[in-house]
């Protein structure tokens, strides 16, 4: 639900006029880990699998915590659910990457046939072939790269 929310925020700052940058979950497809507001620097993360630490709790950060508003009579009663369907959550997560890592192991030994034969000189010609047939006349505007520190926590 804290994806939910953050997405809904994200949505109505647009809505406003704000720039405002989302930020996809690795771990659950579609969801929002962070929204990011440059134009007031502001950024609302999900602390749920990327726990952050203030470096100077109130002097620039905030931290609000949702973990506050639970219905902790609700959780508990049903604690065996929750730690049932949570553990077989991370199961399936141990799972996925052992095969991710399987199927890169394959990438890279497939990769490695395909590269002996490749011509790279033609390849990078036809690649800005391409991409001067598509962005002729699109834009002036020079691309910008922007590098986050959200995709290493976790």
């Amino acid at each position: 639900w804290k994806s939910e929310f953050i997405k809904k925020l994200g949505e109505d700052l647009k809505d406003c006029g704000f720039n405002v940058d989302f930020i996809y979950s690795s771990w659950d497809v579609g969801d929002i880990d962070a929204i990011f507001i440059e134009d007031i620097k502001v950024c609302v993360v999900d602390g749920t699998y990327n726990k952050i630490e203030e470096r100077y709790p109130g002097a620039f950060e905030r931290t609000l915590n949702f973990d506050e508003y639970y219905d902790i009579d609700y959780l508990r009663d049903n604690k065996e659910k929750i730690i049932y369907y949570t553990d077989r959550l991370f199961e399936e997560y141990d799972k996925y990457y052992k095969c991710m890592k399987e199927a890169k192991h394959i990438h890279d030994i497939l990769e490695s046939e395909y590269l002996i034969g490749m011509d790279f000189k033609k390849a990078d010609s036809y690649t800005y072939e391409i991409i001067n047939k598509l962005i002729k006349g699109k834009t002036d505007k020079k691309p910008e790269e922007t590098h986050r520190f959200l995709g290493a926590m976790g």
